[in-house]
């Protein structure tokens, strides 16, 4: 098996957290204004929640900025997933894989069963486009142990 790279690109996501914090930012700016008229009472703690809001919709917008090393890779070792916060990758043998299935919720995402730790979920949204999921997929369901079948 060859060392295949599928990186993370979720602009979607990226352009998500930019209108959210623009919008947040809107309503902050609305909530002081009215606190400073004195027409809402709690208009200056509302202003400053949505303010924090935009900060942490900011914030999510830069941890996934895409980066060189920013996705899953695939080695004959295993699978290395890349983490938000620079720290190390997940790394998960082969043998710990059990099973790989996509589920469909509010977008469709990726469920790795890994031994014995449990699930990890990957959304189609992370790797930008719809052939690149499909591709990790593929990839993965050509590598993942099959289940035993029934005699």
């Amino acid at each position: 098996m060859s060392v295949r790279f599928f990186a993370f690109r979720p602009h979607g996501l990226r352009r998500a957290l930019v209108a959210a914090a623009a919008v947040a930012v809107v309503l902050s700016a609305w909530a002081l204004a009215a606190s400073v008229r004195g027409s809402e009472r709690y208009g200056a703690l509302r202003a400053v929640l949505l303010a924090a809001l935009a900060v942490g919709f900011g914030l999510g917008w830069v941890v996934l900025r895409p980066r060189p090393d920013f996705g899953i890779r695939l080695d004959p070792a295993g699978i290395a997933v890349s983490r938000a916060w620079g720290a190390p990758p997940l790394h998960i043998p082969w043998t710990h894989l059990g099973s790989t299935r996509t589920e469909r919720r509010l977008w469709t995402r990726l469920v790795l069963e890994v031994r014995p730790e449990g699930k990890l979920l990957i959304a189609r949204p992370l790797l930008g486009s719809r052939e690149a999921f499909a591709d990790l997929v593929r990839a993965l369901d050509e590598r993942a142990p099959r289940p035993p079948g029934d005699a």
